[in-house]
Protein backbone atom coordinates (compact mmCIF):
# COMPACT_ATOMS: atom_id res chain seq x y z
CA UNK A 1 0.00 0.00 0.00
CA UNK A 2 1.48 3.21 -0.91
CA UNK A 3 2.47 5.89 1.67
CA UNK A 4 -0.58 7.93 2.38
CA UNK A 5 0.93 11.46 1.41
CA UNK A 6 0.71 9.62 -2.06
CA UNK A 7 -2.99 9.82 -1.45
CA UNK A 8 -4.99 13.02 -2.40
CA UNK A 9 -5.79 14.94 0.39
CA UNK A 10 -9.60 13.75 -0.12
CA UNK A 11 -8.48 10.54 1.05
CA UNK A 12 -6.62 11.40 4.51
CA UNK A 13 -9.51 13.49 5.04
CA UNK A 14 -12.05 10.85 4.62
CA UNK A 15 -9.85 8.28 7.16
CA UNK A 16 -10.45 11.01 9.29
CA UNK A 17 -14.12 11.18 8.94
CA UNK A 18 -14.60 7.61 9.07
CA UNK A 19 -12.21 7.37 12.59
CA UNK A 20 -14.41 9.88 13.98
CA UNK A 21 -17.78 8.13 12.85
CA UNK A 22 -18.88 10.81 10.27
CA UNK A 23 -20.02 8.48 7.95
CA UNK A 24 -21.89 10.68 5.43
CA UNK A 25 -18.69 13.09 5.44
CA UNK A 26 -16.01 10.40 5.26
CA UNK A 27 -18.05 9.16 1.74
CA UNK A 28 -18.39 12.46 0.30
CA UNK A 29 -14.39 12.30 0.80
CA UNK A 30 -13.66 8.99 -0.27
CA UNK A 31 -16.23 9.59 -3.54
CA UNK A 32 -14.00 12.70 -4.31
CA UNK A 33 -10.61 10.65 -3.82
CA UNK A 34 -11.89 7.69 -6.05
CA UNK A 35 -12.44 10.15 -8.97
CA UNK A 36 -8.99 11.41 -8.26
CA UNK A 37 -7.66 8.10 -7.71
CA UNK A 38 -8.57 6.51 -10.85
CA UNK A 39 -7.47 9.34 -13.28
CA UNK A 40 -4.08 8.36 -12.08
CA UNK A 41 -4.65 4.74 -13.34
CA UNK A 42 -2.42 2.88 -10.41
CA UNK A 43 -4.05 -0.05 -8.95
CA UNK A 44 -2.52 0.13 -5.83
CA UNK A 45 -3.44 3.87 -4.74
CA UNK A 46 -6.82 2.73 -6.31
CA UNK A 47 -7.17 -0.82 -3.98
CA UNK A 48 -6.99 1.46 -0.37
CA UNK A 49 -9.40 3.72 -1.21
CA UNK A 50 -11.95 0.71 -2.58
CA UNK A 51 -11.33 -0.77 0.51
CA UNK A 52 -12.20 2.01 2.88
CA UNK A 53 -15.03 2.90 0.05
CA UNK A 54 -16.54 -0.23 1.26
CA UNK A 55 -16.18 -0.09 4.42
CA UNK A 56 -18.18 3.56 4.47
CA UNK A 57 -20.99 2.29 2.36
CA UNK A 58 -20.96 -1.13 4.28
CA UNK A 59 -21.58 1.16 7.70
CA UNK A 60 -24.24 2.80 5.96
CA UNK A 61 -26.16 -0.13 5.25
CA UNK A 62 -25.49 0.25 1.33
CA UNK A 63 -24.53 -3.63 1.20
CA UNK A 64 -24.44 -3.15 -2.68
CA UNK A 65 -22.26 -0.64 -3.20
CA UNK A 66 -19.82 -2.19 -0.51
CA UNK A 67 -20.02 -5.62 -2.28
CA UNK A 68 -19.15 -3.81 -5.59
CA UNK A 69 -16.58 -1.68 -4.14
CA UNK A 70 -15.19 -5.10 -2.34
CA UNK A 71 -15.17 -7.07 -5.82
CA UNK A 72 -13.39 -4.53 -7.58
CA UNK A 73 -10.40 -4.54 -4.98
CA UNK A 74 -10.23 -8.33 -5.93
CA UNK A 75 -10.47 -7.76 -9.80
CA UNK A 76 -7.66 -5.26 -9.16
CA UNK A 77 -5.48 -7.94 -7.36
CA UNK A 78 -5.54 -10.51 -10.45
CA UNK A 79 -2.70 -8.10 -11.80
CA UNK A 80 -1.00 -7.09 -8.25
CA UNK A 81 -1.40 -9.85 -6.20
CA UNK A 82 -1.38 -9.18 -2.05
CA UNK A 83 -2.36 -11.96 -0.21
CA UNK A 84 -3.44 -10.19 3.25
CA UNK A 85 -5.28 -7.67 0.92
CA UNK A 86 -6.46 -10.12 -0.30
CA UNK A 87 -7.76 -12.17 2.55
CA UNK A 88 -9.33 -8.96 4.47
CA UNK A 89 -11.16 -8.03 1.16
CA UNK A 90 -12.70 -11.68 1.36
CA UNK A 91 -13.37 -11.41 4.97
CA UNK A 92 -15.72 -8.07 4.47
CA UNK A 93 -17.72 -10.09 1.48
CA UNK A 94 -18.14 -12.99 4.09
CA UNK A 95 -19.47 -10.01 6.53
CA UNK A 96 -22.04 -8.72 3.85
CA UNK A 97 -23.16 -11.87 2.77
CA UNK A 98 -23.96 -12.92 6.43
CA UNK A 99 -25.92 -9.70 7.18
CA UNK A 100 -27.25 -9.98 3.99
CA UNK A 101 -28.59 -13.58 5.21
CA UNK A 102 -26.63 -15.99 3.36
CA UNK A 103 -24.30 -17.96 5.56
CA UNK A 104 -23.68 -20.63 3.28
CA UNK A 105 -21.77 -17.68 0.95
CA UNK A 106 -20.32 -15.60 4.21
CA UNK A 107 -19.03 -19.05 4.90
CA UNK A 108 -17.43 -19.77 2.05
CA UNK A 109 -16.18 -16.21 1.85
CA UNK A 110 -14.67 -16.46 5.42
CA UNK A 111 -13.04 -20.14 4.68
CA UNK A 112 -11.26 -18.78 1.50
CA UNK A 113 -10.07 -15.76 3.41
CA UNK A 114 -8.46 -17.89 5.93
CA UNK A 115 -6.56 -19.66 3.24
CA UNK A 116 -4.86 -16.57 2.19
CA UNK A 117 -4.21 -14.91 5.84
CA UNK A 118 -2.65 -17.96 7.49
CA UNK A 119 0.23 -18.55 5.22
CA UNK A 120 0.66 -14.28 5.39
CA UNK A 121 0.55 -14.30 8.81
CA UNK A 122 -1.96 -11.70 9.25
CA UNK A 123 -2.46 -13.12 12.80
CA UNK A 124 -4.51 -9.08 13.40
CA UNK A 125 -7.20 -10.15 10.76
CA UNK A 126 -7.00 -13.52 11.30
CA UNK A 127 -8.84 -12.55 15.16
CA UNK A 128 -11.38 -10.63 13.13
CA UNK A 129 -11.76 -13.57 11.41
CA UNK A 130 -12.36 -16.27 13.55
CA UNK A 131 -14.28 -13.60 15.36
CA UNK A 132 -17.22 -13.17 12.72
CA UNK A 133 -16.74 -17.33 11.58
CA UNK A 134 -17.89 -18.05 15.38
CA UNK A 135 -21.43 -15.81 14.93
CA UNK A 136 -21.95 -17.85 11.76
CA UNK A 137 -21.17 -20.69 13.88
CA UNK A 138 -24.19 -19.43 16.81
CA UNK A 139 -26.22 -18.14 14.19
CA UNK A 140 -26.91 -22.25 13.12
CA UNK A 141 -27.09 -23.06 17.22
CA UNK A 142 -23.60 -24.83 16.60
CA UNK A 143 -22.23 -23.22 20.45
CA UNK A 144 -19.59 -25.45 21.27
CA UNK A 145 -17.71 -24.62 18.05
CA UNK A 146 -18.61 -20.61 17.94
CA UNK A 147 -17.00 -20.31 21.99
CA UNK A 148 -13.86 -22.05 20.57
CA UNK A 149 -13.29 -19.93 17.68
CA UNK A 150 -14.57 -16.69 19.56
CA UNK A 151 -11.18 -17.79 22.14
CA UNK A 152 -8.92 -18.27 19.31
CA UNK A 153 -9.47 -14.97 17.82
CA UNK A 154 -9.03 -13.21 21.79
CA UNK A 155 -5.86 -15.44 21.85
CA UNK A 156 -5.11 -13.89 18.60
CA UNK A 157 -5.96 -10.05 19.72
CA UNK A 158 -4.01 -10.20 22.65
CA UNK A 159 -0.78 -11.34 20.80
CA UNK A 160 -1.39 -8.57 18.36
CA UNK A 161 -2.12 -6.03 20.64
CA UNK A 162 -5.33 -5.08 18.91
CA UNK A 163 -7.77 -3.88 21.78
CA UNK A 164 -10.50 -3.00 19.71
CA UNK A 165 -10.57 -6.70 18.48
CA UNK A 166 -10.48 -7.56 22.39
CA UNK A 167 -13.29 -5.19 23.20
CA UNK A 168 -15.58 -6.42 20.38
CA UNK A 169 -14.57 -10.14 20.74
CA UNK A 170 -15.06 -10.45 24.28
CA UNK A 171 -18.67 -9.08 23.66
CA UNK A 172 -19.36 -11.43 21.42
CA UNK A 173 -18.34 -14.24 23.32
CA UNK A 174 -20.49 -13.00 26.32
CA UNK A 175 -23.76 -12.85 23.94
CA UNK A 176 -23.20 -16.87 22.76
CA UNK A 177 -22.67 -17.76 26.42
CA UNK A 178 -26.00 -16.19 27.15
CA UNK A 179 -27.32 -17.89 24.12
CA UNK A 180 -25.83 -21.15 25.62
CA UNK A 181 -27.37 -20.30 29.42
CA UNK A 182 -24.16 -19.98 30.69
CA UNK A 183 -25.10 -16.57 32.70
CA UNK A 184 -21.48 -16.97 34.73
CA UNK A 185 -19.06 -17.19 31.89
CA UNK A 186 -21.17 -14.32 29.82
CA UNK A 187 -20.87 -11.89 32.79
CA UNK A 188 -17.34 -12.35 32.64
CA UNK A 189 -17.29 -11.60 29.48
CA UNK A 190 -19.27 -8.69 29.36
CA UNK A 191 -17.10 -7.31 32.09
CA UNK A 192 -14.22 -7.79 30.12
CA UNK A 193 -15.65 -6.32 27.12
CA UNK A 194 -16.99 -2.96 29.09
CA UNK A 195 -12.96 -2.38 30.65
CA UNK A 196 -11.61 -2.68 27.07
CA UNK A 197 -14.15 -0.06 25.88
CA UNK A 198 -13.65 2.14 28.63
CA UNK A 199 -10.21 2.23 28.18
CA UNK A 200 -10.61 3.00 24.75
CA UNK A 201 -13.09 5.75 25.43
CA UNK A 202 -15.35 4.03 23.21
CA UNK A 203 -19.29 4.83 24.81
CA UNK A 204 -21.16 3.51 22.25
CA UNK A 205 -19.03 0.07 22.58
CA UNK A 206 -19.11 0.34 26.77
CA UNK A 207 -22.98 0.46 26.58
CA UNK A 208 -23.27 -2.45 24.41
CA UNK A 209 -21.35 -4.52 26.89
CA UNK A 210 -23.60 -3.17 29.77
CA UNK A 211 -26.62 -3.71 27.63
CA UNK A 212 -25.25 -7.74 28.12
CA UNK A 213 -24.87 -7.21 31.59
CA UNK A 214 -28.40 -6.33 31.60
CA UNK A 215 -29.12 -9.42 29.66
CA UNK A 216 -27.69 -11.50 32.20
CA UNK A 217 -28.76 -10.46 35.33
CA UNK A 218 -32.42 -10.35 33.95
CA UNK A 219 -32.27 -13.87 32.90
CA UNK A 220 -30.32 -14.64 36.29
CA UNK A 221 -32.88 -13.05 37.53
CA UNK A 222 -31.24 -10.48 39.64
CA UNK A 223 -33.45 -6.83 39.35
CA UNK A 224 -31.33 -4.54 41.09
CA UNK A 225 -27.98 -5.16 39.14
CA UNK A 226 -30.07 -5.28 35.63
CA UNK A 227 -31.29 -1.86 37.00
CA UNK A 228 -27.66 -0.41 37.69
CA UNK A 229 -26.28 -1.70 34.04
CA UNK A 230 -29.91 -0.18 32.52
CA UNK A 231 -29.32 3.06 33.93
CA UNK A 232 -25.65 3.50 33.24
CA UNK A 233 -26.45 2.77 29.54
CA UNK A 234 -28.64 5.75 29.95
CA UNK A 235 -26.26 7.69 31.80
CA UNK A 236 -24.17 7.02 28.58
CA UNK A 237 -27.00 8.29 26.47
CA UNK A 238 -27.35 11.72 27.56
CA UNK A 239 -23.89 12.66 28.91
CA UNK A 240 -22.80 11.62 25.29
CA UNK A 241 -25.69 12.58 22.90
CA UNK A 242 -26.01 8.95 22.08
CA UNK A 243 -29.40 7.60 20.52
CA UNK A 244 -31.70 5.37 22.68
CA UNK A 245 -32.56 2.32 21.29
CA UNK A 246 -36.47 0.64 21.92
CA UNK A 247 -34.56 -2.01 23.33
CA UNK A 248 -33.59 0.51 26.02
CA UNK A 249 -36.63 1.85 26.27
CA UNK A 250 -38.00 -1.55 26.67
CA UNK A 251 -36.30 -2.62 29.43
CA UNK A 252 -36.33 0.73 31.33
CA UNK A 253 -40.04 0.66 31.57
CA UNK A 254 -39.97 -3.27 32.05
CA UNK A 255 -37.52 -2.60 35.04
CA UNK A 256 -39.24 0.76 36.38
CA UNK A 257 -36.74 3.02 35.69
CA UNK A 258 -37.95 5.18 32.38
CA UNK A 259 -39.39 7.94 34.55
CA UNK A 260 -35.88 7.91 36.29
CA UNK A 261 -34.07 8.37 33.21
CA UNK A 262 -36.36 11.19 31.99
CA UNK A 263 -35.75 13.07 35.17
CA UNK A 264 -32.30 13.29 35.68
Amino acid sequence: MPPEQDHPDAFLHGTIFLHRGNLDGARRCFEDALRETRLRNDPARLVPVLMNFGSVYAALGDQLRAHAAYEEVLALQRGAFDARTVGQTLVNLGNLSRELGEPGRARAYYLEARDFLEPAGDHRSLGILYSNLAMLDADAGRMDEAIALLKKAIDLHKQTGYEEGLAGTWGKLGQVFLQAGQLREAETCFNYSSSHFISLGDTAGEAEALRGLADVYEARPDAELARRSAARVSEIQRRYGLPKEERDVAREARLGIASRSREA
